[in-house]
């Protein structure tokens, strides 16, 4: 009996949480409808996929709540096959290990609103801003001085939201396109190469580093001081740890720069690799306690 109502309990508690996070996403669609000029495109995408998958982009509040509610549990994670652990194989087995099936689990929904009018690139290419924070284990915060911008392959419109690669700036879906790779190299920018390009087209007052950096500083040292407790070291603890962030930012055609996400296991551009680990001097030290 106590299991059962424990169970009731907890379902009654997610179900009270999904429907308290679909109200308030259906009132903030409200108010950025009643937004004049805005097109109230938002992007939704599954919290623990990567390289694009399950990511799409729409403005019809209808057919997102239609989307949540097939999968009112969550996104499907589709785990990779892997050897079966069984010490012996069955006697119908040909020897070998066996392959299991892919395994199913559920992971969350995240809904944000879309940046409808970003700042672009070269060829009114969209973009986000890669870069790398690292944080010691007695929370000093660095953030590195070089990053990159990583383009899309074709312009920017919202005529076509299902058009990912005018819409995904993500490397796994640039790679596809047959224009990949002939403005930029692996269609990514370096931070001198992009503020190059913002003097030139908007005017030294809108250099990166004037205009924009200081914005990405602010961000990472707030958003960091903002879960300090929940990641700094424990007194008590029989070891220190340190961990290396990505964050993605993007930047409206205003030059305000708003954080989209923070990856907690970053891939590295191949360039930066001996910078990120051995100059002392890479990053701006944000915070010293």
């Amino acid at each position: 009996y106590k299991r059962q109502l424990s169970l009731s309990l907890s379902l009654s508690l997610s179900l009270s949480l999904f429907l308290s996070r679909r109200d308030a996403f259906k009132a903030a669609h409200a108010r950025y409808a009643a937004i004049e000029g805005c097109k109230n495109v938002w992007i939704v995408k599954p919290a623990r996929l990567q390289c694009g998958r399950g990511i799409f982009i729409e403005s019809n509040l209808e057919k997102i709540l239609e989307a949540l509610d097939r999968e009112a549990e969550g996104s499907v994670l589709e785990k990779k096959k892997t050897k079966a652990t069984s010490p012996s194989p069955s006697p119908s087995s040909s020897g070998g290990a066996a392959l299991e099936a892919p395994k199913k689990e559920k992971t969350a929904w995240v809904i944000q609103k879309y940046m409808e009018r970003p700042l672009l690139c070269s060829g009114g290419r969209k973009f986000d801003i890669r870069v790398w924070v690292l944080l010691t284990a007695d929370y000093r915060i660095g953030l590195y001085r070089e990053g990159v911008l990583r383009t899309t392959a074709v312009p920017y419109s919202l005529d076509n939201l299902d058009d990912q690669f005018a819409h995904l700036s993500n490397h796994c879906i640039a790679t596809q396109h047959p224009d990949y790779g002939k403005i930029e190299a692996t269609n990514e920018m370096w931070f001198r190469d992009f503020d190059d390009y913002l003097v030139a087209t908007h005017g030294p007052e809108k250099s990166f580093y004037t205009a924009i950096y200081p914005q990405i500083r602010d961000i990472v040292r707030h958003s960091l001081l903002a879960v300090k407790d929940q990641l700094e070291n424990s007194a008590t603890a029989s070891y220190e740890a340190f961990h290396l962030f990505g964050y993605d930012v993007m930047v409206s055609e205003d030059f305000r720069a708003t954080l989209i996400e923070i990856n907690s296991s970053p891939a590295v551009a191949a360039d930066l690799m001996a910078c990120l680990l051995y100059t002392s001097d890479a990053a701006d030290d944000l915070l010293c306690v």
